[in-house]
């Protein structure tokens, strides 16, 4: 299961993949791309749409919810495991 994840991970990291997601417009793109490779009928194709049609939203609810992630992941040591 290493060696398969080895090969996920490499190029994720070599390529910088998480910079690209700076942007909305890559977002929509991997977004997009995720949609071509699902394997069942899906409309997720495009949905970058929908994001900014409800960004203010989605950014208040980010707002509140990362500190909450920040104190459950100190408070439990998940960085150290």
């Amino acid at each position: 299961m290493a060696k398969q994840m080895q090969y996920v991970v490499t190029p994720i990291t070599q390529d910088d993949w998480f910079k690209t997601y700076e942007s909305t417009e890559c977002i929509g793109l991997a977004l997009d791309n995720i949609a071509k490779r699902i394997r069942f009928a899906n409309k997720f194709e495009g949905c970058i749409e929908d994001i900014y049609l409800h960004y203010e939203e989605f950014e208040s609810v980010f707002l509140k919810f990362f500190p909450q992630l920040i104190n459950h992941v100190a408070s439990h040591n998940l960085e150290k495991l």
